[in-house]
C-alpha cells in the first residue's frame, strides 16, 4: 500500500489541497476547491476539508488507508495543544470547533494545524524562493498582512504561537479603524483592501467614481485617469509596509525577505516603491536587503502543510531532503 500525507489550505474563498506519496517521492498538484458555506461547523467541515481529500485519493487513484497524516495550514485563531478553533475571523460558524479531534476521530492519523502565513513560509523554503536560506521572513500582502518567521532553518512561532502578526501592529495612531478594533494597524493602511479604499479616496477628491470597484484587481482595468490615484495610495502601502520590514530587520538581523499575496500582482506599480523605500531604509542603518516575489504563487500554503506533517513523522526531515 502507498503511503502519503495530505496538505491543506482552507481559506476564506477557496481550499487548495495536495499530497505527498513517498514512494517515489511525488509531489501531486495542488486542487483548488470553493469553499462551500453549510448550516453548521461539521457539514462545512465535511465539504471543504474531508470532500477535497477524498477527491484528491480517487483522482490519483490512492488508498485513503495509506494516508499518514493531515497538516493544515489555516487563517485562524487555534488552541496549539488540543487543535480547537479559537476564532476563525473569516467564519465564526467555526468558533470553538474541535477541528483536529474530528478528523483525527474520522480518521486515526495525526493532524496539525499551523497558521496560514507560517505555512507559505514553510513552503517557499522547502522549494521556493527561499530555498536555500537559513534566515528570512515571508510576507503576505493580500486581504490581510501576514508574516512567517524561519530563523537559523526552523520555523519561528514564540511563546503563544503568534510571532509574525505584523498586520496588527499600530503604525498610525490616527489611522483608519482595523478589523481588530485598533486604529492605524498595518492591515488597515497596506492591504489589499486598504490601497482600494484609499485609492477610492483620491479618486473621488478628483471628481472620478469607482465605487463600483470592490477588489483591487479591478482598478487596474480602468482608464489611465485612475492610474495616479492608484500609484499614490501603493507609494503610501509601500512606506507603512518598508517601514515594518526595515524594523524586522534591525531586530531580528536579517537580509532576505520573500514577498506574497495577491497585492504582489499589481506589478511595479507596488513593488518599484515598495523596492526603492526599502532599500533607503537599509542604506541608512548599514544593512544589506534581498527582497524576493515568492515562486510559488498559492501553491506554497499546502506544500508546506504537507511538509509540516510529514517533518512530524519523520524524524524532522523535510520532503526536500528525500528529493
Amino acid at each position: 500500500m502507498v503511503k502519503f500525507f495530505v496538505g491543506l489550505d482552507v481559506g476564506a474563498t477557496n481550499v487548495r489541497v495536495n499530497f505527498f506519496e513517498t514512494q517515489g517521492n511525488k509531489l501531486g498538484t495542488t486542487i483548488v476547491f470553493p469553499f462551500k458555506q453549510c448550516r453548521t461547523a461539521t457539514e462545512e467541515v465535511e465539504s471543504n476539508i474531508c470532500k477535497p481529500i477524498e477527491h484528491i485519493v480517487q483522482e490519483n487513484q490512492l488508498d485513503i488507508k495509506g494516508m499518514q497524516g493531515i497538516g493544515m495550514s489555516v487563517a485562524a485563531n487555534f488552541d496549539r495543544k488540543t487543535g480547537d478553533v479559537v476564532k476563525w475571523p473569516n467564519n465564526g460558524l467555526w468558533n470553538g470547533f474541535k477541528l483536529s479531534s474530528y478528523l483525527e476521530n474520522k480518521y486515526r492519523i495525526p493532524i496539525i494545524m499551523e497558521d496560514d502565513a507560517n505555512c507559505a513560509a514553510l513552503g517557499e523554503f522547502i522549494m521556493g524562493s527561499a530555498a536555500g536560506l537559513r534566515n528570512f521572513v515571508y510576507i503576505t500582502v493580500s486581504t490581510g498582512i501576514g508574516c512567517g518567521l524561519i530563523l537559523n532553518g526552523d520555523l519561528y512561532t514564540g511563546n503563544n504561537g503568534w510571532a509574525g502578526e505584523i498586520g496588527h501592529v499600530v503604525m498610525r495612531k490616527d489611522g483608519p479603524i482595523c478589523k481588530c478594533g485598533v486604529r492605524g494597524c498595518l492591515q488597515s493602511m497596506a492591504s489589499g483592501p486598504a490601497i482600494l479604499r484609499r485609492t477610492k479616496e483620491l479618486a473621488k477628491n478628483a471628481g472620478i467614481s469607482i465605487d463600483e470597484c470592490y477588489k483591487l484587481e479591478q482598478v487596474f482595468e480602468y482608464p489611465e485617469e485612475v492610474a495616479p490615484y492608484l500609484e499614490q495610495s501603493c507609494r503610501e502601502a509601500a512606506e507603512y509596509l518598508s517601514e515594518l520590514i526595515s524594523k524586522l530587520i534591525m531586530i531580528l538581523d536579517i537580509s532576505d525577505v520573500i514577498l506574497g499575496g495577491g497585492v504582489t500582482r499589481a506589478g511595479s506599480v507596488f513593488m518599484e516603491p515598495l523596492n526603492r523605500i526599502l532599500k533607503d531604509y537599509a542604506h541608512c542603518s548599514g544593512r544589506k536587503v534581498t527582497l524576493k516575489l515568492a515562486q510559488l504563487g498559492d501553491n506554497s500554503g499546502t506544500i508546506g502543510a504537507v511538509n509540516l506533517i510529514y517533518k512530524h513523522l519523520n524524524n524532522g526531515d523535510d520532503i526536500k531532503t528525500i528529493y
